[in-house]
C-alpha cells in the first residue's frame, strides 16, 4: 500500500521520457481545472475586489496559477498575491512557497495541484477556517497558530481521504488513488480519515490509505519505506532568513518587487524563520555558540639529537682448553 509513491515517482520519470503523454496529462488536469474556474460564484474574478489571502515567497522552475474566471493559467512568480479559489500548479523538478496571512507556510512540491478552496481568517475574533484540495502531489503545512475561535480548522483533501490539524507541521500526499501524512513537527497532532475512519499521528509518525479503506496503523518516520521519505523530501524547499513577522512581509512585499526579482530563489538553500517562532506557538530555538578556535602553542624545538658514542670493541675470543693428558 505504501509503495504508491515509488509508482508516483516511475510516472513521473516515464512522462518526463515521454513529452506526449506528460502534456496530454497536464491537458486533462487544466480540463479540470477549467471546470472548477468555470463553476466558480460570479464576482470571483481576480479583477474583482477579492482581498488576496497570501502571497508567493518562493518559486522553483515553472509554477503556474488559474484565477477565478479567468480562462487561462498565469505563470507564478514573486510576490504574486493568492486569492480565494486559486487552482496552482507545479511542473516537474518545481516548486512554490506560500506565506498566508494567518502565518501559515504552505510548500507545494513538484507535480502537483492544490486549489485554495477555503479561506478565511479573522484575528479579531480569533478564527482561521482553510481547506485546501490536493488533486494530486505533494504539499507541506506549518501551522504556524492555533486558532480557539469556533469552527477554526486546517484541512487538507485528497481526492480519497482528508488530513487535519492546528499547530504543527505535516506532509500530505496522493496520487488520485492513495493518499498518505506524515506528522514532521516536533509538537501537535494530525488527524486523517479515510474510509470512514480516523487516526491521529504523534510528531514524527505517518500513514497512508488506499480509497474507502480505513488507514494504515501510525507507524515511525525513522526507518519508513522510502516512498514516505520521498514525499516528505519532494517538499523541501529553503528559503533565505525571515526576520520580519508574517504580516510585515505581506505589507511589505509590493514595496520590494524590484529587490525580489533580483532574488535567485533557485540557488543554495539557507535556514529560514518558521511562521511557528515568528507567531509564538512555539519558543525561539536557542541556536549553540559557534566553537571557538584557539591556537595551541608552539612548542620550542627539539635540540639536535647528540651522536652516540661508539661501543668497545668486543675482547677476542678466549683460546679452548689444552686436552687431557693420555694415560698409558
Amino acid at each position: 500500500m505504501l509503495h504508491s509513491q515509488g509508482t508516483v515517482s516511475a510516472q513521473a520519470k516515464k512522462e518526463a521520457r515521454s513529452p506526449d503523454l506528460g502534456n496530454g496529462r497536464r491537458f486533462i488536469g487544466w480540463m479540470g481545472v477549467v471546470m472548477i474556474l468555470l463553476s466558480a460564484p460570479p464576482g470571483w474574478g481576480h479583477d474583482a475586489a477579492v482581498n488576496p489571502v497570501g502571497q508567493v515567497t518562493a518559486v522553483q522552475g515553472k509554477v503556474i496559477v488559474a484565477h477565478p474566471g479567468d480562462s487561462s493559467p498565469l505563470r507564478v512568480s514573486v510576490p504574486d498575491e493568492i486569492i480565494p479559489h486559486d487552482v496552482i500548479q507545479t511542473d516537474i523538478r518545481s516548486r512554490s512557497k506560500i506565506l498566508f496571512q494567518d502565518d501559515t507556510l504552505l510548500t507545494i512540491g513538484e507535480s502537483s495541484m492544490v486549489e485554495i478552496a477555503e479561506h478565511t481568517y479573522d484575528s479579531s475574533v480569533d478564527i482561521r477556517s482553510v481547506t485546501l484540495k490536493l488533486a494530486e502531489g505533494k504539499v507541506r503545512a506549518l501551522v504556524g497558530r492555533i486558532f480557539g475561535g469556533q469552527g477554526s480548522k486546517f484541512i487538507v483533501r485528497t481526492p480519497t481521504a482528508f488530513a487535519a490539524s492546528q499547530g504543527t507541521y505535516f506532509v500530505v500526499w496522493t496520487d488520485g488513488k492513495i493518499s498518505g501524512v506524515a506528522n514532521i513537527g516536533t509538537t501537535g497532532q494530525v488527524s486523517f480519515t479515510s474510509g470512514g475512519k480516523t487516526v491521529v499521528l504523534n510528531p514524527g509518525q505517518f500513514t497512508a490509505a488506499a480509497a474507502h479503506v480505513a488507514p494504515a496503523a501510525p507507524g515511525l518516520m525513522v526507518g519508513a519505506p522510502a516512498d514516505v521519505t520521498q514525499a516528505v523530501a519532494a517538499t523541501e524547499f529553503k528559503e533565505p532568513f525571515i526576520s520580519e513577522s508574517a504580516k510585515d512581509v505581506l505589507r511589505s512585499l509590493d514595496q520590494r518587487r524590484e529587490s525580489f526579482a533580483s532574488i535567485q530563489w533557485a540557488g543554495p538553500a539557507a535556514m529560514y524563520t518558521p511562521p511557528a517562532v515568528i507567531s509564538g506557538a512555539v519558543p525561539t530555538p536557542v541556536m549553540p555558540p559557534p566553537p571557538v578556535h584557539t591556537q595551541a602553542p608552539v612548542s620550542p624545538p627539539s635540540p639536535p639529537a647528540l651522536p652516540r658514542p661508539a661501543a668497545p670493541p668486543s675482547p677476542p675470543p678466549a683460546p679452548p682448553p689444552p686436552p687431557p693428558p693420555t694415560i698409558r
